[in-house]
């Protein structure tokens, strides 16, 4: 079995309040934000997402953008550095 480099790839996962938000997110890494649970809207720029149960939302390396809680949120994501994104848009 091989193992994670975390210098490429990183996880985190969070239980969240409804109401909370998570500000100014887009580090320089790729990230795959997903919904275990409830419902989350994703801003970036102009554009908005709703996040619900299940699904999940890519945001490219350096975008900036907030995750608000409009339930209680099991959040999970995936962080990519740009190394490890052959052409991913």
């Amino acid at each position: 079995m091989s193992k994670i480099r975390h210098d490429l790839v990183r996880t985190w996962a969070v239980r969240l309040q409804r109401g909370a938000v998570l500000a100014d997110q887009g580090f320089g890494w790729g990230q795959l934000i997903y919904a275990a649970s409830g419902v989350a809207r994703v801003t970036a720029a102009q554009s908005q997402w709703a996040l619900p149960p299940g699904r999940a939302l890519w945001s490219p390396p350096g975008v900036r953008h907030r995750v608000r809680c409009v339930t209680a949120l099991d959040l999970h994501a995936l962080y990519f550095s740009p190394p490890s994104l052959p052409e991913l848009p």
